[in-house]
């Protein structure tokens, strides 16, 4: 808890956080990495992980959000290979 002087101000800032389930990420070759659905491929990309809870990771880098993200990749799974959403 924070207490301020009568005096004093405070400023607090609003940011959106890119969350993304804890099965989704993918350690390999000692970097931390999610796998993007584009184009009806997969595409690997280095993020930057940040707090855990409740399942969800958030993503402090790598990410903007919006992206279509593959959740429990394949251990073989390799840049360029077709994927596609599973229905």
């Amino acid at each position: 808890m924070l207490f301020l002087r009568p005096d004093a101000a405070a400023r607090a800032e609003e940011r959106t956080r890119v969350l993304v389930p804890e099965a989704a990420l993918d350690q390999r070759e000692g970097q931390t990495r999610v796998w993007l659905l584009r184009d009806g491929k997969a595409q690997a990309i280095a993020v930057t992980a940040g707090e855990r809870a409740g399942g969800s990771v958030e993503i402090r880098g790598g990410l903007s959000g919006g992206e279509e993200i593959i959740v429990r990749p394949l251990a073989d799974l390799r840049d360029g290979l077709p994927a596609h959403r599973s229905r």
